[in-house]
């Protein structure tokens, strides 16, 4: 639903999963990220977050808490959740990818440009 632009229905169907399984670390993840594209950034960390304590060595969840930490300028730390998706191997040249990204934002364009290489090489 989250794919069809139904945000709303979406973030209500992965409640009901954790209304069933508060422990399912992959819907705490979905619905982190619902929750970000709806801009409500602190409770997508707080599901994020609750992600990453149930399974945290998930790639997937420190990339998505990194692109939410982004998305909130919150820069330190998403580079901090980049590096760790990176070191699970998790998508990593969407997360060097994104990463760059950050280093842009920072004006640290020699740092951008290695992140760059690095993520065409991943």
């Amino acid at each position: 639903m989250a794919d069809l632009g139904r945000l709303e229905e979406a973030l209500a169907s992965y409640e009901r999963a954790l209304a069933l399984n508060p422990r399912y670390a992959v819907a705490w993840n979905n619905k982190g990220n619902t929750l970000r594209h709806l801009r409500r950034y602190p409770e997508a960390q707080a599901a994020l977050d609750r992600a990453i304590e149930l399974d945290p060595e998930s790639g997937l969840g420190w990339l998505t808490k990194a692109q939410t930490l982004r998305d909130m300028r919150a820069y330190a730390d998403a580079i901090s959740a980049y590096e760790r998706a990176i070191a699970l191997r998790h998508q990593p040249a969407r997360a060097n990818a994104n990463l760059g990204l950050v280093f842009d934002a920072l004006a640290e364009y020699r740092l951008c440009f290695i992140q760059t290489g690095m993520s065409q090489a991943a």
